[in-house]
């Protein structure tokens, strides 16, 4: 558990926080991470939102379909993305499981770092409520470090 720890801190999340509630008729679970990475490589003429946009928007081995990668404007941190994604659960050896989970992911780039809120919840059934829930968490953030300027 150490190790998963220091691995976790090495890639940049700060924050790790889960919720789990038993309901009349099911379990309701979910798990939210902070990250806080360095700036990606960015192409000439780009910019990294426009850079981070494209990336999250490939799909990879694990999603169950593409990812839903819209820009959002959030009061108190500016640009960034939504990323809707559902995609089966890894292992730590990257050994894809057939338990579907959804990811919620809110990129925001800033001057010099990237903040990025990941949500998972393996609820399916409850995936609507769940994002809008993941969306308040996220609209709450609140960044008072300068703002990427380029557009």
């Amino acid at each position: 558990m150490r190790q998963r720890l220091v691995n976790a801190r090495s890639v940049g999340i700060r924050h790790i926080a889960s919720y789990y509630t038993e309901a009349s008729d099911k379990s309701i679970l979910a798990l939210l991470q902070v990250q806080i990475m360095p700036l990606p490589p960015v192409q000439a003429g780009s910019t990294v939102l426009e850079s981070s946009y494209e990336a999250y928007s490939e799909v990879e081995p694990q999603y169950v379909e593409g990812s839903n990668v819209s820009v959002v404007n959030m009061p108190n941190v500016g640009k960034g993305l939504e990323v809707i994604t559902r995609e089966y659960l890894q292992s730590s050896t990257r050994e894809i499981s057939q338990v579907e989970i959804l990811t919620a992911r809110f990129v925001f780039p800033l001057t010099d770092m990237v903040i990025s809120l990941n949500f998972m919840t393996p609820n399916m059934d409850e995936a609507v409520p769940l994002i809008q829930l993941f969306e308040l968490i996220a609209s709450s953030l609140d960044v008072t470090e300068n703002r990427e300027r380029k557009e």
